[in-house]
């Protein structure tokens, strides 16, 4: 496997000691927070998007196309570095609470076939980009990238490194199945240049792995983790999902207990989106093995509790990092950022998205392939980009993507900064969401936010529901009610 050189391994993260830290951030509440009323929990927990980008997925359209894309392309910012997104869609099983766009077990022909169109669409896609474009970050995603074998991943790698360079800050990350990834494996993604890694674990709980249909042992977390650490990741993230059948608080303190244990650098801990419509594997969890609301919102704050006493600092919506890791350095010094992938440290200027159902920012336009393998493969068999779907934003859009971005990053905005980076004023401009905002009928959002001629700042109840308030900013979030029920999960 030397016959093309890795991005050098990443020193380990360093916190920076004399971050100064926002006016307004610093008048964040703790991580500790008080249970909310039955009463309040019935009036905050509604549907809405997640915030990954604005807008939101359900907004982009067939009327964007390829060619639209190779025109954003051509016109990528051509001196600063891209994020690369590679989408590996195949897992040995599906799980039953899976939203991801998986496939599950698709044989070794099957595989390698989706591998050449893969390799195919990368070397078109830098076709159209400027000279030696350089990535300052990559990330493997899935399904279950660890799905395919150490000579099928090195080819991967291979061709990256052909068609990009590497910042010498870059992040590489790759997503695995404790279950499936094997030390070789480890060891060969080691090699090719990733320095942080992400483990699902979803819960430890063998009543909850029944009812998930996913069967992961403590021994094999507790292997690659240990695996991890001896080939000198630097960052080793766990994903947790709350509020799966059968978890209830006790036994999700049980799970959470566990991970502290493990000590990760980093945990993502989601809320179960339950969308058996739009996912029809999830028709097998029963929804009345479900936790109550009134159980997620207790298990939501016995996690904040249990990790900021483990010596965790919570990172946005849904993270936690320890205090040594980039992304709490990036939130003490206001440079978190939130896009497909993630909480990042890196955000590019243009992100770009290589898979079946892989979506991509580039030159002010979202972008996506096409979700349909079959669609996917046709396109780049008659030499298309296999694009489905986009959108191509406006500066009102731009506006409030940033807003929605520091509300869903930091939980505050200041309104100097939106000025600043706009040249608009603010409180003229948001004049009518601050007014609804302060209005007392306003039930979902009473109680999560303080506002102030500086700025906007969530509540301790408010960082649990961040996105309830940045529905306020989001033009789209009324315009279908159908549409987000079928396609949004609940907010708690």
């Amino acid at each position: 496997m030397d016959h093309f050189a890795p991005s050098p391994p990443l020193p380990p993260p360093h916190h920076n000691e004399t971050a100064s830290t926002s006016p307004l951030s610093s008048s964040l509440p703790p991580a500790s927070l008080p249970l909310v009323s039955p009463e309040l929990l019935l009036r905050y927990d509604c549907q809405g998007p997640r915030y990954t980008s604005y807008p939101p997925a359900t907004c982009f359209t067939s009327d964007f196309t390829a060619t639209d894309y190779e025109n954003c392309l051509s016109v990528a910012a051509p001196k600063r570095p891209f994020s690369l997104y590679v989408h590996l869609p195949f897992c040995a099983q599906r799980c039953f609470f899976c939203a991801c766009n998986a496939m599950e077990n698709p044989g070794p022909t099957r595989a390698n076939a989706y591998l050449d169109l893969l390799l195919q669409e990368i070397s078109m896609v830098t076709k159209q980009l400027p000279n030696s474009p350089k990535l300052t970050e990559l990330h493997l995603g899935g399904g279950t990238p660890s799905f395919y074998d150490i000579s099928s991943l090195a080819r991967l790698h291979e061709t990256i490194y052909q068609h990009f360079s590497f910042t010498p800050d870059a992040e590489c990350a790759i997503e695995v199945d404790p279950r499936v990834s094997t030390t070789s494996q480890l060891r060969a993604f080691r090699s090719f240049g990733h320095t942080r890694i992400s483990l699902g674990v979803q819960d430890f709980d063998p009543g909850v792995q029944a009812a998930i249909g996913r069967y992961q042992t403590k021994k094999q977390t507790h292997r690659v983790m240990e695996t991890c650490r001896e080939l000198a990741f630097s960052s080793i993230n766990i994903d947790i999902l709350q509020g799966l059948p059968r978890q209830t608080p006790d036994s999700f303190r049980c799970t959470l207990e566990e991970v502290i244990r493990l000590r990760p650098d980093r945990l993502a801990i989601y809320s179960f989106a339950y969308l058996p419509a739009a996912h029809p594997n999830q028709r097998n969890i029963k929804a009345d093995l479900l936790p109550c609301p009134k159980d997620r919102l207790k298990m939501r704050t016995l996690t904040d509790l249990l990790l900021t006493e483990a010596g965790y600092i919570r990172i946005g919506m849904d993270h936690f990092a320890l205090a040594t890791d980039d992304l709490a350095c990036a939130q003490a010094q206001n440079r978190l950022s939130r896009t497909f992938m993630g909480y990042t440290t890196k955000k590019a200027s243009d992100t770009i998205g290589v898979g079946v159902s892989a979506i991509g920012d580039i030159a002010g336009s979202y972008v996506q392939n096409h979700k349909r393998l079959h669609a996917y493969a046709e396109a780049i068999e008659h030499g298309r980009l296999p694009t489905a779907r986009g959108y191509t934003r406006s500066v009102d859009d731009e506006i409030r993507r940033s807003v929605i971005t520091q509300l869903m990053c930091n939980f505050y905005v200041e309104w100097e900064d939106i000025r600043q980076q706009f040249g608009i004023d603010p409180l003229a401009y948001f004049a009518s969401e601050r007014a609804r905002l302060a209005d007392p009928k306003e039930s979902t959002i009473a109680g999560l936010v303080v506002l102030s001629d500086k700025g906007i700042h969530l509540s301790p109840h408010g960082t649990l529901f961040p996105r309830n308030v940045a529905m306020f900013f989001d033009q789209f979030s009324q315009s279908d009610a159908q549409t987000a029920r079928r396609a949004f999960s609940r907010t708690l």
